[in-house]
């Protein structure tokens, strides 16, 4: 018996992947351009039952078990302590609502904390990968 928690997976899993990625990935004002052919065809490989499956189980823990956690977490003033690095697109939905996000994680990261907004929108790596690498190089070169 399909339990209602599998519903959004037997949705995502009925329609074919190529439509699915497109619509999912394409964003207003952008589409699909800052995909290349190849990324593509590899969002849509990727797209089978396992992926779906881990992904709303990403999404449900995000509001369920990992909110708990997280919050326990900053309660009892437990911090990550490694290196973080966090960046994001400027034109994402995450730069728009909230700016630089560095405050934010200084809430949560006791250990050495670096990056910033990159000009972009949502798909930092896509959008634009030579400044994505450039602050992954920067971060892992810094420890």
């Amino acid at each position: 018996m399909m339990q209602p928690y599998d519903m959004p997976e037997r949705l995502m899993a009925g329609v074919s992947p190529e439509y699915y990625i497109e619509k999912k990935i394409s964003k207003p004002g952008k589409g699909l351009t800052p995909f290349s052919k190849e990324a593509l065809a590899e969002y849509v490989r990727c797209f089978n039952w396992k992926t779906i499956r881990g992904s709303c189980e990403d999404y449900r823990a995000c509001a369920t078990s990992d909110l708990d956690m997280d919050t326990k977490d900053f309660l009892s003033k437990k911090k990550v302590q490694c290196p973080t690095l966090s960046i994001w697109g400027k034109d994402s939905h995450t730069g728009k609502v909230y700016g630089d996000l560095l405050p934010i994680w200084r809430k949560y990261v006791s250990g050495p904390l670096s990056g910033g907004e990159i000009d972009c929108g949502h798909y930092v790596i896509e959008e634009k990968p030579e400044a994505t690498s450039g602050w992954l190089f920067n971060h892992f070169n810094a420890q």
